[in-house]
């Protein structure tokens, strides 16, 4: 009796601070946009994380069909085995996919920049409904971290692919470079997500881990500061 009111009052809190803390990244990275995306197509990617994260369950199941690992195992070994080549390929092929079946079709994907922007945004929505089947299973303070640090941390990793969908699609001028960018990027982006869950699970690394993150975040806003100096040089000079 006493427990159902108990977990959905634990689901309803949960859900709000992930939502705020989502939106509230949601928002930093679309003030950070040179040219703001529509809102529309904003609230449009965010959703499309959802259908990714839909999409990470299926490919999930498939491993475990095909006789994969389902979980890191005892070992340090054995963890990081499950984390670099199951949970980062799965989880960024995941939102990769979905960016370059759907939002590349877009008209307002039409700036190198974009692809950085819509890729952190299906990583947004992705964390939400990680971060809520993860709810269950975690005290209060495990549910806070994770709502604060599993959005920037999806958002870090598939904005280095969002970077090589956007410079494929505006910049590539070679066939092999236009199909080169987003899949070697993905594979660092499958990387990098594997490496930070394998020091969180084998290790309880969390500073290691945190280097990972903030590492590639500044990596990616250097890369970032470059792509809307080209843009404003290249619009002045359409102007003069």
């Amino acid at each position: 009796m006493h427990g159902r009111p108990t977990a959905a009052f634990d689901w309803a809190v949960g859900g709000a601070v992930i939502a705020a803390v989502a939106f509230a990244w949601l928002v930093y990275f679309r003030w950070k946009d040179h040219h703001p995306e529509p809102v529309r197509h904003v609230a449009g990617a965010l959703l499309l994380g959802v259908v990714a994260a839909g999409l990470a369950l299926l490919l999930y199941g498939a491993v475990e069909a095909l006789g994969g690992p389902v979980a890191p195992g005892p070992t340090a070994a054995s963890a990081w085995g499950f984390s670099l080549l199951v949970v980062g390929p799965v989880e960024e092929v995941a939102k990769w996919a979905v960016l370059v079946a759907v939002v590349t079709r877009w008209r307002a994907f039409d700036e190198e920049i974009d692809g950085l922007v819509y890729a952190a945004t299906i990583a947004l929505g992705f964390a939400c409904v990680e971060s809520l089947l993860y709810l269950p299973h975690l005290p209060w303070e495990g549910r806070v971290a994770r709502a604060l640090s599993t959005p920037l941390s999806h958002a870090v990793f598939s904005s280095a692919f969002g970077f090589g969908v956007g410079h494929a699609r505006f910049v590539a001028t070679t066939p092999a470079a236009r199909w080169g960018w987003p899949v070697a990027t993905l594979a660092l982006s499958a990387l990098a997500h594997g490496v930070y869950d394998a020091l969180i699970l084998a290790h309880d690394a969390t500073l290691p881990a945190a280097v990972v993150v903030f590492g590639l975040w500044g990596v990616l806003v250097l890369r970032a500061r470059q792509i809307v100096a080209r843009l404003e040089l290249a619009a002045a000079r359409r102007r003069a």
